[in-house]
């Protein structure tokens, strides 16, 4: 029964922390080609699908080349870092009676529940990300003229820690003296879309034999930001079963006029939905560059460098801050005047805050390549190095690597294959694979960044799904 009860207080404290910086509710970008080999791009990326990873790649085309996108790119991603599906089913699918169908929840033996607790023991993270570009073209005038490119893309990032802390409290119940401590609780999430104009021009360097550089210059506009700041809440039980701690956080959010976003201390009235889709009023601005530098050595080696998402977004519609200063006492689980103490302690105060601005996800790479050809086709490796600058949705401060390769036959009628691995960017590892064709000018590109689990379904801890298609007209 105690269990049960610190079950539900743990289920309590998150969701109050979750849904307070969420305002009330609300609803890393790649191209199939890049997917399918890591999500390494910086170097290898070619006409739209340069867009977003290196602008100087635009030019790596032939002359008079225009080239615009039929199906996105579109990217999605979605799962956990610490379960697989086997577990979610094991712990929260509850056990079925063969006699009547009915499903109830299981009941966890000690071993189940050492279990439970070691896949929080790390940094236990919940991921979903997407993008879809709205439209997207390249021209290549020419080396005396320059390359040209145009994109409309969506993004979507949301990451949530869940610290050890939460399985800790529901599985020991009350243990005497135990700090339990929330502060590794994360939550981060965004809806932006950017407005991109590239131009790129070749340049002569050393003896190489191709080198370029290009510039993106981006319009931002943000639909939606919800984030918590930081968070020090923490609490512990003495000899009586008596909770004493304090509740520290704040969290902060934006979002569109024509979300319907209605906070408890707004009074003004909203039309929901009004210009809900395909545009809809941002409930923030901002600007970003992108700039890139790409060099062909020689006939076989290819090195690659770009800067990506430099920039901030200015937060001015919809926005509140939720904050949480006060001490938290609980001796009776029971009692409702006091879970309902405990709730608005939590919960804090929200308020209006006017704007506040928040990074862009940017981040350097660094890539290089090597291409060969050999009696079955053309072969291409590389590999890149990924730095970011912040830790907002969407981006990490923690390094990725990446290295991928393709196989382009000679034989007209077969597809290209492409796989690839991509380690650190404070993700797990993955494998990925896909492949692409092409039918008279349009080109089709397909990948999954989490190819391993094809082969083991019920240890799959995350899914994903890449696809494009492109008009080349030479």
């Amino acid at each position: 029964m105690k269990t049960i009860k610190y079950s539900v207080l743990a289920l309590v404290i998150f969701t109050s922390l979750i849904s307070a910086q969420n305002g009330g509710g609300t609803s890393s970008s790649s191209d199939p080609v890049a997917t399918a080999m890591g999500k390494t791009m910086t170097i290898t990326s070619r006409g739209v699908y340069a867009l977003g990873a290196n602008p100087a790649l635009i030019t790596w085309s032939e002359p008079k080349t225009f080239e615009f996108s039929l199906i996105g790119p579109i990217n999605v991603r979605a799962g956990f870092d610490f379960m697989t599906l086997d577990d979610y089913n094991y712990f929260f699918g509850g056990t079925t009676d063969p006699s009547t169908g009915k499903t109830t929840g299981r009941y966890l033996t000690n071993d189940d529940e050492l279990r439970f607790r070691e896949l929080f023991k790390d940094e236990s993270r919940m991921i979903a990300s997407g993008s879809f570009t709205m439209f997207a073209a390249t021209y290549n005038a020419g080396p005396e003229v320059g390359a040209f490119g145009f994109n409309i893309t969506d993004y979507f990032y949301t990451k949530a820690v869940i610290p050890e802390t939460f399985a800790k409290l529901a599985l020991e119940g009350n243990l005497q003296n135990q700090v339990y401590d929330f502060g590794g609780t994360k939550f981060g999430a965004t809806w932006m879309r950017k407005y991109g104009l590239t131009y790129a021009r070749d340049f002569k360097l050393f003896n190489w034999k191709h080198v370029s550089a290009g510039i993106t210059m981006n319009l931002v506009h943000g639909y939606g930001y919800a984030a918590i700041d930081y968070v020090r809440t923490n609490f512990t039980f003495d000899a009586n079963d008596q909770m004493t701690g304090t509740g520290d956080y704040r969290a902060l959010s934006a979002f569109s006029p024509d979300f319907g976003i209605k906070y408890d201390f707004d009074s003004t009235d909203i039309e929901k939905g009004k210009n809900f889709f395909p545009f809809p009023s941002p409930g923030g601005t901002g600007f970003g560059i992108d700039l890139g530098f790409a060099a062909q050595i020689d006939d076989k080696w290819s090195v690659g460098l770009a800067l990506t998402d430099l920039g901030s977004i200015t937060w001015t519609q919809k926005t509140a801050e939720f904050k949480a200063e006060g001490g938290i006492f609980l001796n009776d689980l029971l009692s409702q005047q006091q879970r309902d103490s405990l709730v608005n302690v939590l919960k804090g105060k929200a308020r209006s805050i006017g704007e506040f601005s928040t990074s862009l996800p940017g981040a350097l790479r660094l890539g290089t390549a090597f291409r060969t050809a050999g009696s079955s086709g053309d072969w291409l490796f590389a590999s890149d190095f990924n730095f970011g600058f912040n830790n907002e949705p969407g981006n990490s401060t923690e390094m990725r690597w990446s290295m991928g390769m393709e196989w382009n036959p000679k034989t007209s009628w077969l597809p290209w294959f492409r796989t690839g691995f991509s380690v650190g960017g404070g993700a797990i590892s993955s494998w990925s694979f896909g492949g692409g064709f092409k039918i008279w000018k349009i080109y089709f590109d397909g990948a999954t960044y989490d190819f391993q689990y094809l082969f083991t379904p019920s240890k799959a801890k995350r899914v994903s799904v890449s696809l494009g298609a492109r008009w080349r007209f030479d």
